[in-house]
């Protein structure tokens, strides 16, 4: 049975049951490119930031615990994960698994995750303790890679302190931060992360849709993806590399 049959076959079911994680399976990523990797990340983390924004914070005010590793929310409270920090001073970006700081060891696990699958996968913005931020390559991107990579469900936030910022992991959110969107929602994403973002198109489009649980088809430089309307996405070529020229549903036809 192809994906696409198998997709189809379990679209009834909820939608966290067919989401499928990209770097588990067999989907060609080059895992040696933070560009390529950070551009499989992209789209459901785009879709989760949106969702706990809505669902979670919903424009409160929310205070950071490291000393018990929680999120607090009005009188919610949420789990942490410490990624690491931008230096306002060095302009470099620090892992948290370098713990210059004594956090308590669980409040690691992730970034040690990451940096043993950057050891794997022999991505240096993944395995090397500190670097200089650039273009494409700090704080937010590495935290967008972190929580998308990973087997569970994080969303991911920052907060500011004297010299720099840190970025931390969320877990135990509501089961609706991470359901699948609809067509409207995925496009307006997809529209959004190819403007904001230096990205592979089609790694990035393709992944998103696997993690949404959506099936879908190529005919040539077209691709479909059927969403309760069919959304039309159309590539062209351009400077050589593969590119979005426009997207469109069938709901007027």
């Amino acid at each position: 049975m192809s994906l696409f049959d198998k997709l189809k076959k379990e679209a009834g079911r909820s939608s966290q049951s067919f989401q499928i994680q990209m770097f588990t399976g067999v989907y060609p990523i080059d895992r040696t490119s933070f560009r390529e990797v950070f551009s499989a990340c992209l789209g459901r983390m785009l879709q989760v930031q949106r969702a706990f924004e809505e669902v979670v914070i919903r424009g409160r005010e929310f205070t950071v615990d490291l000393t018990f590793g929680k999120l607090k929310v009005g009188s919610e409270e949420y789990s942490l994960q410490f990624l690491g920090t931008e230096s306002a001073v060095s302009g470099t970006w620090l892992w948290g698994w370098e713990n210059i700081n004594g956090l308590d060891e669980n409040l690691l696990k992730l970034a040690y995750e990451c940096r043993q699958k950057g050891t794997d996968w022999n991505l240096a913005q993944l395995k090397e303790k500190s670097f200089p931020i650039e273009e494409g390559i700090g704080g937010r991107e590495l935290s967008v890679v972190a929580c998308g990579i990973s087997a569970d469900n994080y969303a991911y936030i920052r907060y500011s302190y004297e010299g720099g910022t840190a970025f931390l992991a969320v877990s135990g959110l509501p089961a609706e931060v991470f359901a699948a969107e609809d067509v409207d929602r995925f496009a307006t994403a997809v529209m959004q992360g190819i403007q904001r973002f230096d990205i592979d198109h089609k790694v990035f489009l393709e992944s998103y849709l696997r993690w949404n649980g959506t099936p879908y088809e190529w005919d040539g430089r077209y691709l479909t993806a059927h969403f309760s309307l069919d959304l039309v996405v159309t590539f062209e070529k351009k400077d050589g590399l593969l590119r979005i020229a426009g997207m469109k549903t069938n709901r007027n036809i």
